[in-house]
C-alpha cells in the first residue's frame, strides 16, 4: 500500500534536487556568459559520503565524491576505487549550510585511471534533529564549501 509519507520524502528530495540542478543551471549560464575559452558547467560538487546503516554513519567506510549529473530522483557521483555500501548519508554543502540525504546504490561502473561513477537514487532528506551522529558530520561537510580555507578551519 502506498503511504503517503513515503510520497511526501521523495518530494522533498525532488524538491532539494531541484535546487542543486537550480543552482548548477545558474552557474554554468553566467559561466557562459564570462565569455571563456572553452565553456563550463558548475554541476560538479563535492559531497561526503559515507555507509549508512539505518542510525549512524561509518567514518571507516566514507569518502568524498564529485557529482557529475542531478536528476530529479537521484545523482552520479565519481569516486576514486570501489565503494562497497548500498546505503549511504550523503553530505552535501548548499547555500552556506549542511544538507543530508540517504540514498541507495543502484549502479557502479568502472571510468578507467581508477575511477567510478556511483548511480545513487535519494529516498529522503535526513535531520540532524532526528538522526543525532549527523552531528559529526557538519564540520566535514563545511569542508566542502567553495570558500573554505584552512585559515577559516583554524578559527573553529
Amino acid at each position: 500500500m502506498y503511504k503517503f509519507t513515503e510520497r511526501q520524502k521523495q518530494a522533498d528530495v525532488e524538491k532539494f534536487l531541484r535546487r542543486l540542478a537550480d543552482r548548477a543551471a545558474s552557474k554554468w549560464m553566467s559561466d557562459r556568459c564570462e565569455r571563456r575559452n572553452e565553456s563550463r558547467c558548475g554541476q560538479s560538487m563535492p559531497v561526503y559520503m559515507a555507509r549508512w546503516d539505518g542510525v549512524s554513519f561509518s567514518k571507516d567506510e566514507a569518502t568524498i565524491a564529485l557529482s557529475r549529473d542531478v536528476s530529479s530522483q537521484g545523482i552520479a557521483v565519481v569516486v576514486v576505487g570501489p565503494f562497497q555500501a548500498k546505503r549511504v548519508v550523503m553530505a552535501f554543502w548548499v547555500e552556506s549550510r549542511p544538507c543530508f540525504a540517504l540514498g541507495e546504490v543502484h549502479n557502479e561502473a568502472p571510468m578507467g585511471g581508477g575511477y567510478r561513477r556511483l548511480g545513487i537514487e535519494l529516498i529522503e532528506l535526513l535531520d540532524v534533529a532526528d538522526h543525532p551522529s549527523l552531528e559529526e558530520l557538519i564540520p566535514l561537510t563545511a569542508r566542502l564549501a567553495p570558500m573554505f580555507t584552512a585559515e577559516a578551519a583554524n578559527r573553529d
